[in-house]
């Protein structure tokens, strides 16, 4: 009778921190990123390297799944004349899974779809836009805690290959994990 007294008087007193620590944790982040973008297939001769800039709002479903969504936009100079930039902007959601950490890396995985529209112009004034199409992207990641904003930030360095229409296009970008 004493230890099982003991034990509920232990487990009472365990459940103020777990709930805490449980507090502490919220399952909303955000992402920005920053990058290249490197035409491949078709898209290869048609543009250079582009600037990339896009943000997710990541959701954790568990510690392992979460879902986002969030808007892109790239800019490249034209492969045909250097007066000619292309633009890609959109929206993309998916599922990111989070692997088990390697020492202080976490690596995960993404992978969902594009909605997304290319516009063309040039110094002459031409303008070149297509309607939103959907397409595919996959990719990966790792990130790595940083000791600010009490150790709820982390650099996350990614890679993914993407599709809409017939363009495909790989991204490197460097991202600032911030959990809310």
């Amino acid at each position: 009778m004493n230890r099982t007294f003991a034990a509920l008087l232990a487990l009472a007193a365990a459940l103020p921190l777990a709930t805490s620590a449980r507090a502490q944790r919220t399952p909303v982040s955000l992402e920005p990123r920053a990058g290249l973008s490197t035409p491949i297939g078709i898209t290869r001769g048609d543009q250079k390297t582009a600037l990339v800039l896009d943000g997710d709002l990541i959701v954790a479903l568990n510690p392992m799944v979460s879902v986002y969504g969030g808007y892109a936009w790239s800019r490249a100079v034209s492969a045909v004349a250097d007066s000619a930039h292309v633009t890609w902007r959109g929206w993309d959601a998916g599922v990111r899974l989070t692997l088990a950490p390697v020492g202080p890396y976490t690596p995960f995985v993404r992978g969902g779809l594009l909605y997304q529209k290319v516009r063309l112009e040039t110094d002459g004034g031409t303008v070149l836009e297509n309607d939103y199409a959907t397409g595919v992207h996959i990719g990966a990641g790792v990130e790595l805690p940083l000791g600010i904003l009490g150790g709820r930030a982390s650099v996350s360095p990614q890679a993914s290959f993407n599709t809409v229409h017939d363009a495909q296009w790989i991204d490197a970008q460097v991202g600032l994990h911030i959990r809310l």
